[in-house]
């Protein structure tokens, strides 16, 4: 594993996975995390390799410990995340006689991994070349696209290297299979048509979704921007936040494409889509009622993003290369109509937000809402932060209202497959790879859900800060059709707990406090991103404030529309 830049070993206890185990413990070059709990581990392992951006190692004993990695390697697939999945096995006649602990664990993870293999029992006469190459080949399958790879090893009893020590050594110190992939160019014709294309319009568009800019990448968007006259429209997790100037971006897009604004004057004729996916469905409704007639996605990895078919050309390149190749040879002049109409919304769109959220917080009756808390905390300075954003409400609300002033050094979020589960596990993976201060924000049931990933803070990682936001229940539903039906809703859906989390200071050994109103909620933030130890804040606020204040400023968009362009 180590010659394959595998940077970190994450293991639960087990008897049956001892040989994969004892081999980490006695590499003196191997760094590890060992936890009780498989999924926490998997989703630890998860965040560890986005912020290292190298493969990480999961290592566990056969079972259920197994199954408990599924819905992290779910996230690592769609998500793009390398993650080497190691798990013990009974060897094949313990299999379907009854023994303890044993199932079928070949190719369990088939659909969620870019490749599996199983392993017979390993013993002397085990030809180690042929399972070195099987390894070397798993290893690269995963980087195209990258992904998890699963590899499933099966142990016979007793759990000891029938290998002696010196002929491990000889086999991991041998030079292993090399796979050589030139970077294939894209010939400068493959533009002409393009070019050609955007040369002839004055409404393009520009959408820079999941993990698709750095600093350098986004400058050169940037330019191309300024050189096309097209607004932009970022991710909440394209993280463009890094750049401090942020010139033709509609940063409040995700609320324009909520309301009824957007007439004809704004569809754009071609779109350039950089990156991944995005957290605003309706951003995809908006462009599928407007279908461009080119629409152009620029990624380095060969994973479809269309989920309304309107990709017409596919680049598989990066941001920055793609930038290059084409800004120098556009038109200069143009007309900057298109821009000015979506720049007259975004002035619309930031007026409304700021009209309902700026009460100021030293008043008495002010009502906490999670749109005041993402308003909030775009003052804050958190340029030297990681921020993870959790699924459910927090991630929409951070895209409408989280507009920081100082920029962010990174923002994560699991949007794979979105699930609540493991979003702690993953900021302390993140806290532990980037060797960075961490702010989390994240749901009630968010935090019930992954409790047990507390125990693994300690003085080895860097402070993190968790904001817990205690609305008492699962209240993105209330967005939906089914709030209407009262009989059944709070029950089945909201699932009020009445719960609040103050006993965790005592259990996990952890800085607590508890916010009721805007003045203690800022002097807690402010504290715990300030201080040198971990803390959690848990803000407690009634869902309906925020409700409000959302329909507030929809509701002033929607009046405005007869004076847009």
């Amino acid at each position: 594993m180590l010659h394959h830049d595998v940077a970190h070993f994450c293991i639960a206890p087990g008897s049956r996975s001892t040989p994969l185990t004892s081999s980490v413990a006695k590499n003196k070059n191997c760094s590890h995390t060992v936890h009780f709990d498989e999924r926490s581990l998997a989703f630890y392992a998860l965040g560890y390799a986005k912020a290292s951006k190298k493969p990480v190692a999961i290592i566990v004993t056969s079972g259920t410990a197994t199954a408990n990695l599924l819905p992290a390697i779910m996230e690592a697939y769609e998500s793009m995340v390398p993650l080497i999945i190691l798990t013990a096995d009974r060897p094949a006649e313990l299999l379907y006689c009854g023994a303890n602990q044993a199932t079928n664990q070949i190719n369990m993870f088939s659909n969620f991994v870019r490749c599996a293999r199983s392993f017979q029992a390993i013993d002397p006469f085990t030809p180690m070349e042929a399972l070195q190459s099987q390894v070397s080949f798993a290893m690269q399958v995963a980087k195209d696209p990258i992904g998890p790879v699963h590899l499933n090893f099966m142990f016979r009893e007793p759990f000891v290297n029938d290998l002696d020590h010196d002929h491990d050594l000889e086999y991991s110190c041998r030079p292993i299979k090399k796979y050589v992939n030139p970077e294939k160019m894209v010939p400068p014709t493959q533009y002409d048509p393009l070019i050609s294309k955007l040369n002839a319009s004055e409404k393009t568009l520009i959408i820079c979704g999941l993990d698709s800019m750095d600093i350098e990448s986004f400058q050169k968007v940037c330019l191309l921007s300024k050189r096309l006259k097209a607004p932009i429209f970022c991710d909440i997790l394209s993280n463009h936040h890094k750049m401090p100037h942020q010139e033709n971006v509609i940063a409040h897009g995700s609320l324009l494409f909520k309301t009824s604004l957007l007439n004809a004057e704004y569809r754009p004729e071609v779109v350039l889509h950089f990156g991944g996916s995005f957290v605003s469905k309706h951003l995809y409704f908006f462009l599928h009622a407007n279908k461009p007639s080119q629409y152009v996605h620029i990624s380095p990895h060969k994973k479809i993003e269309d989920p309304f078919n309107l990709t017409s050309h596919v680049f598989t390149e990066t941001t920055f290369s793609f930038c290059r190749s084409i800004t120098s040879r556009l038109n200069e002049t143009r007309k900057d109509h298109f821009l000015k109409c979506w720049q007259s919304a975004e002035a619309l769109a930031k007026a409304a937000k700021e009209s309902v959220l700026k009460i100021a917080p030293e008043n008495p009756k002010h009502k906490l809402s999670e749109p005041w808390l993402f308003q909030k905390l775009s003052k804050f300075d958190l340029s030297k932060h990681n921020v993870f954003i959790a699924n459910s409400m927090p991630i929409r609300d951070a895209h409408d209202f989280l507009h920081p002033q100082k920029g962010v050094y990174h923002i994560y979020g699991n949007r794979g497959v979105s699930g609540i589960d493991g979003n702690l596990s993953t900021v302390i993976g993140i806290a532990k790879a980037s060797k960075r201060k961490t702010l989390a924000i994240v749901g009630d049931l968010t935090f019930l859900h992954d409790m047990t990933a507390l125990s693994l803070l300690n003085k080895d990682i860097p402070p993190v800060t968790i904001i817990v936001i205690n609305n008492n229940g699962g209240c993105i539903f209330r967005n939906f059709p089914i709030y209407k039906e009262k009989n059944i809703y709070e029950e089945f859906f909201e699932i009020p707990h009445n719960l609040t989390f103050s006993a965790i200071k005592e259990l996990f050994n952890i800085s607590y406090s508890k916010a009721n109103s805007a003045i203690d909620a800022c002097d807690a933030i402010r504290d715990a991103l300030a201080c040198a130890t971990h803390s959690i804040i848990e803000i407690e606020l009634d869902a309906s404030n925020s409700t409000s204040e959302r329909a507030q400023i929809l509701d002033i968009l929607k009046l405005e529309e007869a004076v847009l362009c």
